[in-house]
């Protein structure tokens, strides 16, 4: 039953956002009355309607969710888009007012040789298309053109039916696919037009009792389908803000003042403007980039990058429109599974993007400093390497041998110790380096090279080798937890490759056998256990394809990641990591207490400037001690900051809580000391993968 009866909210409008702002009065039992000079609700004078999470969570809140979702049932669902070309061929497949552009878009029925059930993105020089399948054989079009100029307020003219078909007669052999074209499709149309595009979002919104909401507000490029969601959160706002002065005024809102609904407006547009701008330009940058207004750039990301790697950087970037949506605060959000959560539905409010910019700044810096100190150190002399191998085959690696073997320098045994040592804690580096190379999420980025970084750590040193990965990292790392995910077949094959490839060569290298000094080959099992890694992976998703029955039981690579199959996997593989590191680190405490301390300060203690060429040591064994112990400080700091900022990530991201954040910082400064760098990063890993995979419900 309505109350309230002295509070009206007239609605001039019965469009989407008209509908749904009434939807909303209606659950709070407040008057209201539309407004509409056609005939009927929904007149066929739009192209379509894109429904996208920020809009579908607040008709959620009002029970509207799944009568839509019932209505489409067993109608035609589009699962297959297309990327294409402007000759029509296939790139990527994957399962102040102003206006830029002219676009024509309509509504086709029975288009011949249309695929039902498709999506298409034609990408062009000045010109893109978007064509999607509908119901009863439908076919939904836009075409955008840029002009040569862009037009403002009242240079902006409506077009008429002459200045559409002029338009549809320069554009009818435009491909769509590889056998529609645009005409083919105009044929077969049941409505259309010709209008220019607006973009806008205006300073102001409202004007005493007056609010305007939606396109007439905030208007989009409609390619990004955010025109109908975007005035679904301003209705949504608008309700917060009524609500809020319902309260302040004691549960009443019978005699508002014009001041009061002006309170209520300007706080509504506080609240949605920023957002507003932000989707604007992020259609139009989707836009520009699919009509080649910068070629160069265009053309790397739709012809290299995106067949290369994927629809992942594309499917981010849309991601990163809805995640600051909006609700209306006072009513439930039903329970639903989400890949992504909104942040309303975070641990944390997300750190704003200024302080976030300036902790990855600092965190680069310092990462520079590390590569700068290591690369400038002065380093002894080896013009006679002794007991590496035959010149012929070592000679090209003389100078970035990362880590000297005691069985070829014949040192004592603590000095032996402080050499063996950082091999051991090398397995959390080679193991976590190469887990973020497969990750989904990273496929496009520079870090999707493990084997690189597993040499940079054999060849050049973990000095060299964690600072890149930390940069890399700070710069590009995934940040959705869609994107956490690593394929099953991978997870199963990295304690087999650590084992066979790293591990067991460590041991052979490290223990004097027949009497043979010289082990070449350490300085590449890094290498080693990055290809069996990739061997075994291959091997495994090879033979799961075949021992699949059919094509239905086979998985999808690109749906698995919502799974979460490969998480236990993964856990235990960092516990495997953990329990060698931790013993290794604990044996080396056991043989430093109960060694001589005179033997102790000379080869584990001891130190000088590396700056500083004067330095002469009895051997080229003191020598390669000395410095590989500076490289591992280095090394060791620069992980050790990565651990803190990978804490920090998650808690920017809004993942966990501030006083969580502080928490596992305390444990990674004690786990130093307690259980060794390499077993507390493979903890640190074990406890944020868990983290990250909890954000998907």
């Amino acid at each position: 039953m309505l109350d309230q009866k002295d509070f009206k909210v007239i609605i001039v409008g019965g469009g989407v956002a008209g509908l749904a702002l009434a939807n909303m009065l209606e659950q709070y039992g407040w008057d209201y009355l539309i407004l509409e000079s056609h005939s009927a609700i929904a007149p066929q004078v739009g192209a379509s309607i894109g429904m996208f999470p920020n809009g579908l969570r607040i008709l959620d809140q009002l029970g509207l969710y799944d009568p839509i979702h019932d209505h489409f049932e067993g109608q035609t669902r589009c699962e297959t888009f297309y990327t294409r070309r402007a000759d029509g061929t296939v790139i990527s497949q994957l399962n102040d007012v102003r206006t830029h552009l002219e676009r024509s878009f309509g509504i086709a029925k029975n288009v011949p040789g249309w695929v039902d059930g498709t999506q298409h993105t034609i990408v062009g020089q000045g010109i893109s298309q978007l064509v999607v399948s509908g119901p009863e054989n439908k076919v939904y079009w836009f075409l955008f053109e840029r002009l040569s100029r862009p037009n403002y307020g009242k240079d902006i003219t409506p077009y008429s039916r002459e200045d559409e078909a002029e338009f549809v007669r320069l554009h009818y052999t435009l491909p769509v696919t590889e056998n529609i074209t645009f005409g083919q499709i105009y044929e077969a149309k049941s409505t259309s037009t010709l209008t220019p595009l607006h973009e806008v979002v205006y300073k102001k919104w409202f004007y005493k009792r007056i609010i305007t909401i939606g396109d007439s507000a905030h208007k989009p490029n409609p390619v990004g389908g955010q025109g109908a969601n975007g005035a679904i959160e301003s209705c949504a706002e608008l309700i917060n803000a009524i609500v809020r002065m319902k309260d302040g005024r004691g549960g009443d809102l019978k005699g508002l003042t014009t001041e009061e609904v002006v309170q209520v407006s300007h706080e509504m547009q506080t609240a949605r403007h920023e957002r507003a701008e932000l989707i604007v330009s992020s259609s139009h940058q989707r836009q520009a980039l699919f009509a080649f207004e910068k070629p160069l750039q265009s053309r790397l990301i739709i012809d290299w990058i995106s067949p290369v790697f994927g629809s992942e950087p594309l499917l981010n970037r849309i991601a990163s429109n809805y995640l600051g949506a909006t609700i209306i605060k006072t009513l439930p959000v039903p329970r639903r599974e989400r890949s992504i959560p909104f942040n309303d539905e975070l641990q944390s409010t997300p750190v704003p993007n200024k302080a976030s910019a300036t902790g990855r700044r600092i965190m680069i810096g310092f990462m520079a400093l590390a590569l700068l100190v290591t690369s400038t150190a002065w380093r002894v002399d080896l013009d006679e390497p002794q007991g590496l191998g035959p010149k012929n085959v070592t000679r090209p690696f003389d100078n970035v041998v990362a880590v000297p073997t005691p069985s070829a320098l014949g040192i004592e045994a603590v000095s032996r110790l402080s050499i063996i040592y950082p091999w051991t804690q090398y397995v959390s580096p080679l193991l976590i380096y190469t887990v973020e190379g497969y990750r989904i999420g990273n496929q496009a980025t520079p870090l999707a090279m493990p084997l690189l970084f597993s040499a940079a750590i054999g060849l050049v040193g973990i000095n060299l080798a964690a600072p890149l990965h930390a940069i890399l990292s700070a710069i590009c790392s995934n940040e959705r937890p869609s994107g956490r995910a690593v394929p099953l077949e991978v997870a199963r094959s990295l304690v087999p490759a650590l084992t066979l490839g790293y591990i067991l060569p460590s041991i052979l290298a490290i223990i004097p056998l027949l009497g043979v000094k010289r082990v070449d080959l350490l300085r590449f099992a890094p290498c080693l256990f990055s290809v069996l890694t990739s061997l075994f992976t291959s091997g495994l998703r090879s033979w799961q394809w075949h021992s699949c029955s059919t094509t239905k039981d086979r998985s999808r690579p690109d749906m698995d990641r919502y799974t979460k199959r490969d998480l236990q996997t993964l856990k235990s593989t960092y516990s495997f990591a953990f329990g060698i590191q931790a013993t290794a680190h604990l044996i080396t405490l056991g043989v430093t207490c109960y060694s001589s301390s005179a033997l102790v300060n000379r080869t584990l203690l001891r130190s000088t400037n590396l700056f500083i060429p004067d330095n002469s040591w009895p051997n080229i064994g003191d020598d390669f001690d000395l410095l590989h112990k500076y490289d591992l400080m280095a090394g060791l700091a620069a992980v050790f900051a990565s651990k803190i900022y990978s804490i920090w990530d998650l808690r920017r991201l809004g993942y966990i809580k501030t006083l969580e954040a502080i928490q596992v910082v305390v444990g990674v400064v004690a786990g130093q000391i307690l259980v060794g760098p390499g077993a507390t990063w493979a903890g640190l890993w074990y406890w944020r993968e868990s983290v990250i995979a909890t954000q998907s419900v």
